[in-house]
Order: structure tokens, then C-alpha cells, then sequence
């Protein structure tokens, strides 16, 4: 990761608003966030929106697309984490646009599947920004 920018794991529902931006479970009353006062679920889809529109159209929509016309083939491989972090000019500006980047990661002895580097392939066609990061164990 680079200085500012902010990491989503993708191993939890970003549209089941009974939880947290960080994916822990809510606590107290419906709509009732902490943070900047607004309710998780407006923090949510906000955020939501931001990484759309940080993404791009062709990007957002080319995985819909995919997901839409073959769901069992491209269900699995997408990337590990999507970070982002406020673009420069926009947040001197006190805008909420955000610089987006899938990143997949692996391990010492780790491959990319064939769905990997499927989803790699099309994202990077499509105008995404896309690394691979490996893992190295510094230990051995």
C-alpha cells in the first residue's frame, strides 16, 4: 500500500448495512453510526459511490457485465483488496474523489489461478488499475 491510501478486504458484504465500513457488526440502533454523525448505511453507500465513480463507468460496468452473463465463471478470482485514497488536487479542494487500485495478493509459493488472471486481464482492458503484490518472506 501507498501513504494515505485505505484498504476494503474483500471478504465481507459491502451492502449488508447492519455492519460497519470495517466490516464489524453494528451495535446499538439502526441507523445510529459513529464517526462523522451520519447513519452507517448513508457513510456506506457514499463510500460506495465514491469507489464507482473512482473505478470508472467501463470498469463497474464491464464487471457487471460479466458477472451478469456468466455468473459461475466469474463468481471466484476477482482481487484480494480494492484500496483508495482522496485524489490530490480533489481533497485540497475538499472533494470526495477517490484514486482506486485492485491489488491481488500472493504468497511466497502462490500462482495466480486461471479466474485471476481472467479478472486481471479484463480489469486492465477495461481501464482499471491493477497490481499483483507478492508476499516475501524475509525470514528464510
Amino acid at each position: 500500500m501507498h501513504r494515505g491510501e485505505q484498504a476494503l478486504y474483500c471478504d465481507w458484504d459491502p451492502f449488508d448495512f447492519s455492519r460497519d465500513e470495517d466490516g464489524a457488526g453494528k451495535s446499538g440502533a439502526a441507523g445510529d453510526g459513529a464517526g462523522d454523525g451520519a447513519p452507517v448505511h448513508e457513510r456506506t453507500l457514499s463510500l460506495l459511490c465514491a469507489l464507482c465513480d473512482g473505478l470508472g463507468g467501463a470498469v463497474v460496468g464491464g464487471m457487471c457485465e460479466n458477472y451478469c452473463s456468466d455468473w459461475s465463471a466469474w463468481q471466484g478470482g476477482v482481487a484480494d483488496l480494492l484500496l483508495w485514497r482522496p485524489r490530490p488536487w480533489a481533497a485540497a479542494a475538499g472533494e470526495q474523489q477517490l484514486e482506486v487500485r485492485l491489488c491481488e495478493v500472493k504468497g511466497p509459493n502462490d500462482k495466480l489461478s486461471a479466474r485471476q488472471e481472467a479478472w486481471i486481464d479484463c480489469l486492465v482492458r477495461l481501464g482499471a488499475d491493477v497490481e499483483v503484490m507478492h508476499v516475501v518472506n524475509l525470514g528464510t
